[in-house]
């Protein structure tokens, strides 16, 4: 969805807050892929674990920020859904330490 052109993108995404889209989304991809990275258990992440998928997923939000002023799709590059791309990235560290903490790995 990132590099569609903005006319192909659906109408209620469109009314939505943007920002909090871009939010979500990530908190998503974090939350699934620190999920399934051990065979979908809640083992709990070491800190070097974390920072190496941050930087990873983060990467990759700002990269498609980038990408979407570089090849003309009529969407432009912007700072604030980059930082929420970031932040939807922590919010899914941290939903994953909570459950770690709630569901144990047995």
């Amino acid at each position: 969805m990132s590099l569609l052109p903005s006319s192909k993108v659906p109408s209620a995404l469109i009314k939505m807050e943007d920002t909090l889209i871009h939010l979500g989304i990530y908190w998503v991809l974090a939350s699934l892929v620190f999920w399934g990275r051990h065979g979908f258990s809640f083992k709990p992440i070491s800190i070097t674990t974390a920072l190496i998928w941050f930087a990873i997923l983060s990467g990759f939000g700002w990269l498609l920020e980038g990408l979407q002023e570089w090849i003309g799709v009529r969407r432009s590059f912007e700072v604030s859904d980059g930082l929420a791309n970031s932040i939807g990235v922590i919010l899914g560290l941290v939903f994953h330490g909570v459950l770690s903490r709630i569901f144990p790995p047995k």
